[in-house]
């Protein structure tokens, strides 16, 4: 059974696309979290011990991600935690794991908001109707 988790992090470096003959794409990248936390007596920030994940997307994200998302770009990432087994230059057997990636998105966390970007405009009084003459509103027409 796989194990699902979300997972928050800037990009440790550009992310590495590989092309396969039939086509698809895959692409690999690793997240860095710097997690904080507040003191509740002092009211301190406390650095806690930086968090990294390795990350493998497919198709339709690959191509995607490695356009868009460059070295220390934001991205929220949620997939199955995944492990596969090798031998290192030593001969040693290892494992690594990796989330493979099933939605991704830019994150929104540290985006500053402004009362600008949220206002609308008011419409202006002399602007045109949606509606044809003939199909204003109360106006019967059934077209």
């Amino acid at each position: 059974m796989d194990r699902f988790t979300a997972f928050e992090g800037n990009l440790a470096a550009d992310p590495e696309l590989k092309e396969f003959e039939d086509g698809n794409a895959s692409v690999r990248f690793r997240l860095l979290n710097n997690p904080t936390r507040t003191d509740r007596r002092t009211g301190e920030v406390i650095k806690e011990t930086p968090v990294g994940q390795s990350c493998i997307a497919r198709d339709p994200f690959a191509r995607t991600i490695a356009a868009n998302a460059k070295k220390g770009t934001r991205l929220l990432v949620w997939g199955a935690l995944k492990a596969r087994e090798y031998t290192d230059r030593d001969g040693n057997r290892r494992t690594a794991e990796y989330l493979d990636v099933k939605a991704v998105g830019e994150s929104w966390r540290f985006l500053k908001s402004s009362p600008q970007a949220t206002e609308t405009p008011a419409p202006s009084e002399e602007a045109a109707s949606p509606w044809p003459e003939a199909a204003q509103p109360g106006s019967g027409f059934a077209g």
